[in-house]
């Protein structure tokens, strides 16, 4: 088999055929293209074969070049012209060209067998679940069973808590009785709840304030510091400060030093008697249960 190409070395070439002219050099390119388009690599030794196929029927100038190209590039063999290089590469290309095909055929059957195994194993795979199938037993339904209420008071979908929406303070609302831990925490008299009472129900009257659970913001009221407790826990806090301070930088009992230091005590302790009214009322424990402050035990 020729292939549509060969290769041409180029210095090789010129090494040996740098003395030719360009009719000479000619000829002995297009002596070579016939050679290789031929099984054999190789051209008859019929010249009028040779004169034809290198268009030079007519031309005794050209037949006489060719004649010389002939004799000098080619070796005559069993009635055929050879160019030994050219008969080398021709081997050559032929060699490698049957090598890749001999491979590639090879890798052809490796992928079929391959492929055919694969095929092979799904239809055994195939016929062996059909076969399980056919000798499976079925197996028993299982005993009807009843559903408890609670199983099915489970099994229900919870519904979502709707939030309380928040409101104003209604008129004559009372709160809560207060727990025993919470009126032990807060120490209030009934003066001081009845007192915190009033100013809750103004400030939420004068904000316009909105609850959704009034009760718990009366509870919040008593532990903040608007409240006569929070007041109280912050004044003790404000008493032990001055005590410490005092303690640290104690000043001269005497003098004009000693007169501010007591100046600013006795307006302090009229400060915290101003705070408000606790003197118990009669009726007072009365009032209080029915305001509902205090929680009966």
């Amino acid at each position: 088999m020729s292939l549509p190409y060969f290769e041409y070395y180029v210095k090789d070439f010129h090494a040996k055929a740098a003395h030719l002219d360009l009719a000479e050099e000619g000829a002995y390119h297009r002596l070579l293209r016939l050679c290789w388009m031929r099984h054999s690599c190789s051209i008859p030794s019929d010249e009028d074969w040779i004169f034809k196929h290198m268009r030079a029927r007519n031309d005794t100038a050209a037949q006489e070049v060719i004649r010389s190209i002939l004799s000098e590039f080619f070796t005559l063999k069993k009635g055929e012209y050879f160019n030994k290089k050219l008969s080398e590469i021709h081997a050559e290309s032929n060699d490698k060209h049957s090598r890749r095909v001999n491979a590639g055929k090879k890798s052809a059957e490796k992928r079929q067998k391959s492929a055919k195994k694969i095929k092979s194993l799904k239809n055994n795979d195939i016929s062996l679940s059909n076969a399980g199938t056919l000798t499976q037993q079925p197996e028993p339904e299982p005993e009807p069973y009843i559903i408890t209420d609670v199983i099915i008071n489970n099994a229900r979908k919870e519904k979502p808590k709707k939030r309380r929406q928040k409101t104003s303070i209604k008129e004559g609302w009372r709160p809560k009785p207060l727990s025993p831990e919470m009126h032990k925490k807060l120490n209030l008299t009934q003066s001081e709840l009845r007192h915190e009472y009033e100013k809750f129900i103004a400030n939420c009257k004068a904000h316009n304030r909105k609850y959704a659970n009034w009760d718990a913001a009366w509870r919040n009221w008593l532990q903040s510091d608007f409240g006569t407790y929070g007041k109280r826990i912050a004044r003790q806090s404000d008493q032990r400060a001055k005590q410490t301070n005092a303690a640290k930088n104690r000043q001269a009992s005497t003098g004009l030093g000693g007169a501010i230091e007591r100046e600013i005590n006795r307006s302090a302790e009229q400060d915290d008697q101003n705070i408000i009214d606790v003197s118990p009322r009669a009726g007072d424990v009365d009032n209080a249960f029915s305001l509902g402050f205090i929680q009966d035990d």
